[in-house]
């Protein structure tokens, strides 16, 4: 296609002395051509960095789901330490009413992956357990998950600063819930950082501690 000569480009680095496209540096149409250096700047942007930004997208996105799920587990383990839940639909109802969405294919699917059991408790009744080679499958999970998760550790009084991978504190944060040490009266997680509320400043000095030590050792 040819380039009509009465085609004006403007680009913010050429110098115009039309007053009508100093005024207009962004876009200048005439005689039906059309000249845009900001939309081919962006256009090559999303072009050259498409694929790198959606494979980011991507991992953000993996990360949160696998954060949400591991939460969701977490949450399981202390429902059914504090309930006596015979079917899927107690625990689901269960869920729901401690702030998770969840279907009961979910569900379904996080019972086989836990590899919980039923047990007949003292009133008779069946209800779901973890036995105890399990539980220390679990542990030993909860320990893979905080040393994904977790990139520092520090103290501010009687408080741990705990930040973590994007996506990844609400499953490290309901990991230290579900490990139930005495010295931690509480956790709150945004997207990477979790404040953990000790009850003095010396055992938030040990819990610190004890904390690298176990990332460091398994």
């Amino acid at each position: 296609m040819g380039i009509d000569a009465s085609c004006l480009h403007v680009c913010s680095d050429t110098h115009v002395s039309d007053e009508r496209a100093s005024e207009e540096p962004l876009l200048y149409e005439q005689s039906g051509c059309v000249s845009s250096c900001s939309s081919r700047e962006t256009a090559g942007t999303v072009n050259d960095g498409g694929g790198s930004r959606e494979q980011r997208q991507v991992s953000v996105m993996y990360r949160e789901e696998k954060g949400m799920k591991l939460a969701r587990q977490a949450e399981i383990l202390k429902i059914i330490h504090t309930y006596d839940i015979e079917t899927q639909e107690e625990l689901a109802r269960k869920l729901v009413q401690h702030g998770f969405e969840v279907t009961q294919a979910t569900v379904s699917r996080d019972i086989r992956e836990m590899k919980l059991t039923k047990v007949t408790g003292e009133n008779g009744r069946l209800h779901y357990t973890l036995l105890q080679k399990q539980d220390q499958d679990t542990a030993g999970r909860y320990v893979r998950v905080l040393k994904d998760a977790v990139l520092s550790i520090d103290t501010a009084e009687n408080l741990l600063i705990i930040k973590t991978v994007s996506g990844m504190a609400m499953a490290a944060a309901a990991v230290l819930d579900e490990m139930d040490w005495g010295e931690i009266a509480g956790t709150i997680a945004g997207d990477n950082t979790i404040f953990c509320a000790i009850r003095t400043k010396d055992e938030a000095l040990w819990v610190m501690d004890k904390l690298r030590k176990m990332l460091e050792t398994f």
